[in-house]
Formats: structure tokens, C-alpha cells, sequence
């Protein structure tokens, strides 16, 4: 694993808006040029497909982690530097999560929604510790975090847990929380 590894949860779908995938496309070019590697979906279609190719196209490693059973339904990306392919959904978000230095998580439907509150949930009860930025451009995000805030209102949820969720609304601020991350040193 790459000091510089980031998980991306994103749609397998590209939306209605034209912006998404162009800022699917900016994003996984910094990423490429800034040496990160992307752990994904596995995926070509969609967001996520646009991303990665991004990110390939700029010299940034790819692994894609996919289940049996969407190989079936889904074309894997071409040319990805490593190709995990598990058993189960359940597998496949533990291996994208434990494989990434930091989550990030952009527009995406139903299967995004799950990671998303799968590494919540991991990090909530202290299996896993990772930085989860979602990215609310053209607020999307909204409602989803206006419920995030209803329920540490109510008492579901701790203020501390929906306080750790970094959110950002543009490409600049995501580029700004990457780079303010501190990775340990490697030993020699």
C-alpha cells in the first residue's frame, strides 16, 4: 500500500449533470499528478470509471476491487495496476477501506450511500480510523448531512462522530485537505 492511498465511493452511474463527471475527471487528474493511488470500485462505468481513468491517464496507480458478481453485470477498467476481485460486497468495502490512507466520497446512489456509512460505522466503533471527506458539490450531499445533524440532535448519534466528517464543496478545498494530511514516516 501506497503512503499516498485514497478509497473513493462514487456512482457507477454518471448523473444528469455534465459537471459530475467533469469534476470526477479534474479530481482524478490532481490525484494522478500528485502521486496518489486509487483504491476503487473496479468499475468503468460511471463516476467511478471516469475517475480512475483519470487518475491513469496522469500517472497515478489504479487498483480496482470488484465482486464475482459484478464482473458479470460490469466492465472492469482496462489496464488497472492491481485487480482484487472477492466474494462479497461485505469483502469488498473491507478490503477498499483497509487498503486506503483516506475515504472519500462523491455523488453516487444506493451502493455509495452503504460504503459511506459502512466506514462511518467502522469508524464509530474505533475497528478502523480513517479520514472521511464527502464532497457535497452542487449539494448533493445536503439532505444527507441535514440527517447527520438530526440525529446528534436527537441523540442518535455523538457530536464527536458527525464532527470528524470532513466536508468539502469544491475541487480547491478537497486538494486542501489532501494535502494537509501527515503520513508517517517510512522506516528504513
Amino acid at each position: 500500500m501506497s503512503n499516498k492511498s485514497i478509497c473513493i465511493f462514487c456512482g457507477a452511474r454518471s448523473g444528469i449533470r455534465a459537471e459530475w463527471g467533469s469534476f470526477a475527471k479534474d479530481l482524478g487528474a490532481k490525484l494522478g499528478k500528485d502521486g496518489w493511488e486509487l483504491i476503487f470500485g473496479g468499475g468503468r462505468w460511471g463516476l467511478m470509471g471516469e475517475l480512475a481513468e483519470s487518475v491513469q491517464k496522469n500517472g497515478g496507480a489504479v487498483t480496482g476491487i470488484i465482486t464475482e458478481n459484478l464482473l458479470k453485470v460490469e466492465p472492469l477498467l482496462h489496464n488497472l495496476d492491481e485487480v482484487i476481485v472477492t466474494q462479497t460486497l461485505s469483502e469488498r468495502k473491507a478490503r477498499m477501506i483497509s487498503m486506503a490512507n483516506i475515504v472519500l466520497v462523491l455523488p453516487g446512489g444506493l451502493g455509495t450511500l452503504d460504503e459511506f456509512f459502512e466506514v462511518l460505522t467502522l469508524n464509530q466503533l474505533g475497528i478502523v480510523k480513517k479520514s472521511v471527506v464527502i464532497v457535497n458539490i452542487f449539494n448533493y450531499f445536503d439532505n444527507l448531512l441535514k440527517f447527520l445533524d438530526k440525529a446528534v440532535l436527537e441523540g442518535f448519534m455523538l457530536e464527536d462522530h458527525r464532527s470528524s466528517l470532513i466536508t468539502c464543496a469544491s475541487l480547491e478545498q478537497v486538494l486542501k485537505e489532501l494535502n494537509a494530511i501527515r503520513f508517517p514516516e517510512k522506516s528504513s
